[in-house]
C-alpha cells in the first residue's frame, strides 16, 4: 500500500483525534470538528511521531485502504 492509497486514523484513549490522508503534494488533516488543514510531510510527521514516542500507551494508529471507501460508495 502506498501513502496515497491509505487513510490514517489517530486515536487517543479510544477517541478519534485526527484523520490524515495524502492529497496532491502534501497531506490533509481532518480534525474531530471537521476542519480541513493542509500540511507538508514534515508537519504530518511532527504530529505523528511525538504521539508515538510517549511512554503512555494511550495512542493508537489505524490505517485503512482509501480504495475501500470508494468501492463501498459505488
Amino acid at each position: 500500500m502506498r501513502n496515497d492509497e491509505c487513510i490514517i486514523y489517530i486515536y487517543h484513549k479510544d477517541k478519534l483525534v485526527n484523520t490524515w490522508y495524502k492529497e496532491g503534494d502534501g497531506w490533509a488533516l481532518i480534525s474531530t470538528r471537521g476542519v480541513l488543514h493542509r500540511a507538508t510531510a514534515e508537519q504530518f510527521l511532527s504530529h505523528l511521531l511525538p504521539a508515538l514516542m510517549r511512554d503512555e500507551f494511550t495512542v493508537e494508529v489505524k490505517l485503512r485502504d482509501q480504495n475501500e471507501n470508494t468501492q463501498a460508495q459505488q
